[in-house]
């Protein structure tokens, strides 16, 4: 049991990671754009962008703000 949770939190990680970089990218903006406007270090933003470490819900409140991503599509697309 304990995998398949492991499993799609990875998915979940790597989904929002590839959904914030491509978005960024459509906007024309840096990694350190979006980590300065978010109030985030910038390493942190490139390990979320890698789909690595969990993102909290404020941090990723203020990148979907950013990115003008509608928080409810993240989960429409992820199935939840």
């Amino acid at each position: 049991m304990q995998n398949i949770v492991f499993l799609q939190e990875e998915k979940c990680r790597r989904y929002l990671g590839n959904l914030i970089k491509s978005k960024r990218l459509s906007w024309g903006l840096t990694q350190e754009d979006v980590a300065e406007f978010a109030k985030i270090p910038l390493k942190q933003l490139k390990e979320y962008e890698k789909g690595i470490g969990d993102i909290s819900c404020g941090e990723l409140y203020d990148i979907c703000h950013i990115l003008k991503i509608p928080i409810p599509s993240l989960f429409k697309k992820l199935n939840i």
